[in-house]
């Protein structure tokens, strides 16, 4: 638990302010506990009078220890790194990781699931629900995960992000090369910026499944993968892009991502018309329309 003591000093004199000074911290023990004192002091704007009225509060926040974290970890790569995931399993995974401090994260793990179930909407998982709540389900579950640094954590954020068309923080490594090799082609596309296209070092071999993919992403990393190592452009390569980019079942947004894919890969090999046919769709698109109009400018001079 955080232990933060404040003490808070009000005066009825007019004019003023509050003023908050830490005066104490006491740093996380083992068990990942801290404490810390915070003075307050403010003078009121009501009254003429001198009186001063000094209060005292104390506020106490749980936090989850390290250990607890670990074991949250440890749970759901057990329960999510093999087989299909079920809802079901949701249910194991509190009953095994949850209680006291650690439940907020176990629950943001619990939403990610939850996404990836909605959004694929795969029969036989037991999910209900309209297949917009997936990004709810994925915004809740960043709000956690996104600010706690572990490498699960790290993961499942980066995945989420991927999946929502959120490229805002894609330098970020997630030691899942798919997953990175993706935001080097499409982050600096949102920024307006060529892809980074370096040579393909992608170690499978030493990688672990420590969770589930949403069906869309997964198509669309596999998609880039195949697209970043092509050496030069055919027809049956098109018709693939065409195929995917136009795929009902993929959704909007990962169908965006298959396109500014595939008009990368035309752009680097040369393939302009085939190239031409993707920027255009992406013309006013949130994340790449403002790359794709200026790839388009370009070509066109």
């Amino acid at each position: 638990a955080i232990s933060v003591a404040i003490k808070a000093s009000l005066s009825t004199k007019s004019g003023g302010g509050v003023i908050h000074t830490l005066t104490h911290i006491q740093p996380p023990a083992a068990t990942g506990k801290f404490s810390a004192r915070s003075d307050s002091r403010g003078v009121s704007n009501y009254g003429n009078g001198g009186a001063m009225q000094e209060e005292n509060y104390k506020l106490r926040v749980k936090i989850a220890s390290p250990v607890a974290l670990k074991r949250a970890d440890k749970v759901f790569v057990k329960l999510f790194g093999q087989g299909t995931p079920q809802l079901l399993k949701i249910d194991h995974l509190k009953a095994e990781a949850g209680g006291g401090a650690v439940d907020e994260y176990v629950a943001a793990l619990c939403d990610f699931v939850r996404g990836v179930l909605i959004k694929d909407q795969a029969p036989g998982t037991g999910v209900r629900g309209a297949l917009t709540d997936w990004t709810e389900a994925y915004k809740r579950s960043l709000q956690v995960l996104s600010a706690t640094p572990r490498p699960l954590a790290t993961l499942l954020s980066g995945l989420m992000r991927f999946a929502l068309n959120d490229f805002n923080d894609w330098r970020i490594t997630t030691n899942y090369p798919l997953l990175d090799c993706g935001l080097e082609t499409l982050g600096p596309l949102t920024e307006n910026s060529p892809s980074i296209l370096l040579a393909l070092q992608l170690d499978f071999q030493h990688t672990k499944t420590v969770c589930p993919v949403d069906s869309g992403v997964d198509q669309v990393l596999a998609f880039n993968h195949r697209m970043r190592g092509l050496d030069r452009w055919s027809i049956n390569d098109e018709a693939n892009a065409v195929h995917l980019a136009s795929s009902d079942p993929l959704g909007a947004l990962d169908r965006a991502k298959a396109r500014a894919v595939w008009a990368v890969a035309a752009l680097r090999l040369g393939a302009h018309s085939s190239a031409e046919k993707a920027l255009h769709q992406l013309t006013n698109n949130d994340c790449f329309g403002a790359w794709a109009e200026t790839q388009l400018s370009e070509l066109h001079q």
